[in-house]
């Protein structure tokens, strides 16, 4: 809601949200307001499997979107590849970092943080195209804590989108980054109560 009210896609409709942090999540804006299901789970793209053979994910399964690009599983990958016989990246990293600091050593090109971020981007990207097929619906927003991978992560999706997905919706798409702040999801809930109760 805050994205349709003060944020990239204010006014276009329909448009996909997908939430990039610890957890992976979506909303589809359609004619005016968010799709809602028929119960209260929705959304949840973190928990649909990319991989079979990937690791255990919190929600039991094995091989959840998450277990592969949620932010702690990025910078998980980072600490993996350190103890992995890649100490000569341990100097870029220190002995603590964070998403952050990952991302900062991405932009000065260093090829471990630009490994791992293209690596959860792809599959970022391959489930984003599978959605779009689906919908047809050719806006994503992209909001939260992994967005500040920034076009590591934007031209992986959009190298996705032209590979999996038919023909317009794999040249009409567009991938953008939301400018909102942390708070933007409590602002939409509250935009959206307000605005009910207003208009009922």
């Amino acid at each position: 809601m805050a994205e349709h009210v003060w944020g990239a896609c204010k006014g276009p409709d329909p448009f996909i949200v997908v939430e990039l942090g610890d957890g992976i999540g979506l909303s589809v804006f359609m004619n005016g307001s968010f799709i809602k299901g028929t119960t209260d789970i929705f959304g949840e793209m973190g928990h649909t499997v990319y991989r079979e053979d990937g690791d255990i994910c919190k929600c039991g399964n094995r091989g959840c979107l998450e277990t592969f690009a949620g932010r702690s599983a990025i910078i998980n990958k980072v600490k993996e590849n350190l103890a992995d016989n890649l100490g000569f990246f341990r100097k870029s990293f220190g002995s603590s970092f964070t998403f952050e600091d990952i991302c900062s050593n991405a932009a000065e090109e260093n090829k471990l943080a630009l490994l791992v971020l293209r690596d959860a981007a792809k599959a970022i990207g391959d489930t984003i195209a599978n959605v779009v097929n689906v919908l047809g619906i050719t806006r994503v927003v992209l909001y939260g804590e992994t967005v500040k991978a920034g076009t590591v992560l934007t031209d992986e999706i959009q190298n996705s989108i032209r590979k999996h997905c038919i023909y317009p919706l794999n040249q009409g798409s567009e991938i953008i980054l939301s400018g909102l702040d942390v708070f933007a999801s409590a602002s939409g809930a509250a935009f959206f109560a307000i605005d009910k109760f207003f208009n009922t």
